[in-house]
């Protein structure tokens, strides 16, 4: 089945409008479909991703799922309540395998720092999974950096998404619940890239991120005996 953007881009490119005098319908139409959540959307993007020369990834709620370990990724299928979690948690980790191509992708990420405190899974599953993200960030073909606390209102509040180079240019991905947004108009997607640079124009340097991220992890393994300890989350 074909994508509804590309079915009604193709009818708003051969001139419907002038031609049968639908008073702009098929454009409106249009407008409606480049927003619209494609139920096949998750599985293109997959696609996209598994081959894409580059990948800039913005995460605001929780650890990208390039980045996941088993247990963080089970607990939030866990949590989201899907029927299928082991299969989910599967899928998932099998993505990963793009990072460890013979040809992998250049990884760009920025997370909110939201990201690193929020204990997914609990403290133990949590410093499993920012060890993890510590790790990665050793890989050569790999910068993430964090956007503090401290930043306020920023761009990036807006939600989560990512922008994919791929053999044919650039496309974007906007995930929800059950499918996502699979964005290939020009235009929009040039918005992504521009928000991606206004995040990273928020956000702290390679290094003071890894301080962070190693901050946090130590937080989660050893969290402060007493109330009146700070947090390690003050960036």
């Amino acid at each position: 089945m074909q994508c509804p953007i590309l079915i009604v881009t193709s009818l708003y490119g051969y001139g419907f409008c002038d031609h049968w005098d639908t008073g702009g319908h098929f454009q409106r139409l249009l407008a409606y479909a480049r927003r619209a959540y494609d139920l096949n959307g998750h599985r293109r993007h997959q696609r996209y991703e598994a081959h894409a020369s580059e990948l800039r990834i913005f995460g605001l709620a929780i650890v990208p799922g390039l980045m996941q370990t088993e247990a963080y990724t089970r607990a939030l299928f866990t949590a989201a309540r899907s029927k299928q979690v082991e299969k989910q948690v599967a899928l998932r980790l099998a993505r990963q395998e793009a990072l460890f191509r013979p040809d992998p992708p250049e990884l760009w990420v920025l997370l909110d720092q939201a990201v690193l405190d929020r204990p997914i899974g609990g403290r133990r599953v949590m410093a499993e999974q920012l060890a993890r993200l510590r790790e990665i960030t050793e890989m050569p073909n790999v910068i993430v950096r964090v956007v503090p606390r401290s930043v306020g209102a920023y761009f990036g509040l807006m939600g989560a998404f990512e922008v994919l180079t791929v053999e044919h240019g650039d496309v974007a991905y906007v995930e929800a619940l059950g499918s996502g947004r699979l964005v290939l108009d020009i235009a929009e997607v040039r918005t992504f890239g521009k928000g991606f640079e206004l995040i990273a124009a928020q956000a702290l340097p390679e290094v003071p991120s890894r301080r962070l991220i190693e901050r946090m992890m130590e937080y989660m393994r050893w969290p402060p005996r007493s109330t009146g300890e700070s947090r390690a989350t003050a960036a």
